[in-house]
């Protein structure tokens, strides 16, 4: 027996432990990861931060909606899809045990849409770590001025960014037909994903890369914008190296304008890479509208009356 009770309490005091109190540290960290899984639109990272139980108070402007796990995490990979910036800003951290709150100065940014106001995180250490268990917007002041700004670039209707995949993981080998086309041109593509009645092209040509879009069974190219057209030369060997491309589309889910980052060697440092935004116009036949070092710099294009020649296009269809 006295056996028994030694294993016994040798099992207890060897077993990991999911009691232990939070420190400052720990949740400092925590809300450090929650603010990149934001800002890098990593919705899966996020989404493993909420506890099954979890229940949220969502604010903007003086509507309030109350959400349990399912509901605000359906409602947040919407807001996923387009690219926003969100700041905490000095946070106040009050230690209770394994169940401690977060209180900070939230600041959400999209395009189209700012606000900021105190928020209020209730998280606790469950079996497979910190979870938040309660977030409630305590208030939001809403910023008309950004707001009216963007519902003007488009009259009544005001344009939001929509962000899809690039990676390798999200695209997926041309059918036949297609495939062909590109081949007789030495070229290799993929076909990545794409809002309706577009298709987008992830094309390689030696050591460069590209987009292509198709449209209406036609094919429209930015090789010439990206790889030969000195005007917009920044480096050499460009390449769409990013994993995600944004579209700029209406309020009806129309793509209006697509962006999407070109990386090349730096032509003034050697080792050193350097990065630009190319901006197409997708309302009709796709047009080239310029490029820009930043992505903000990128959707200002998108509001701005510019000259946009048409892309050229692909001798072949689909």
């Amino acid at each position: 027996m006295n056996i028994f009770i030694a294993l016994i309490i040798t099992l207890i005091m060897t077993a990991p432990s999911f009691a232990a109190d939070l420190t400052e540290k720990e949740l400092e960290a925590f809300l450090a990861e929650w603010v990149a899984a934001q800002n890098s639109g990593a919705f899966e990272k996020y989404a493993s931060m909420y506890s099954k139980q979890f229940s949220g108070i969502r604010r903007s402007g003086g509507k309030t909606v109350k959400l349990d796990n399912n509901a605000w995490l359906k409602d947040r990979r919407k807001m996923f899809q387009k690219r926003m910036v969100v700041q905490a800003i000095n946070p106040e951290i009050v230690l209770d045990g394994q169940k401690s709150s977060l209180k900070f100065e939230q600041v959400w940014e999209s395009s189209t849409y700012k606000d900021r106001g105190n928020k209020l995180l209730i998280v606790a250490v469950e079996k497979d770590g910190i979870k938040i268990v309660s977030e409630e917007m305590m208030d939001s002041k809403v910023d008309a001025t950004q707001n009216k700004a963007s519902k003007e670039r488009l009259g009544a209707v005001p344009a939001t960014p929509l962000v899809t995949s690039i990676d390798s993981s999200a695209c997926k080998k041309l059918p036949q037909k297609i495939a062909v086309g590109f081949d007789k041109l030495g070229l290799y593509a993929d076909e990545c994903p794409a809002p309706t009645g577009w298709r987008l092209f992830l094309v390689v040509g030696g050591d460069r890369s590209w987009i292509d879009l198709g449209h209406d069974h036609s094919v429209w190219t930015t090789e010439q914008e990206v790889v030969y057209n000195d005007k917009n030369f920044f480096g050499f060997f460009p390449n769409v190296t990013s994993k995600q491309v944004e579209w700029v589309v209406d309020g009806n889910d129309a793509p209006i304008f697509l962006i999407f980052p070109v990386t090349a060697q730096d032509p003034q440092k050697a080792g050193h890479s350097v990065l630009q935004y190319f901006v197409v116009t997708t309302q009709g036949i796709p047009r080239f509208c310029g490029t820009a070092k930043t992505i903000k710099e990128a959707e200002k294009i998108t509001g701005a009356k510019n000259s946009c020649p048409p892309l050229s296009k692909r001798p072949f269809s689909y």
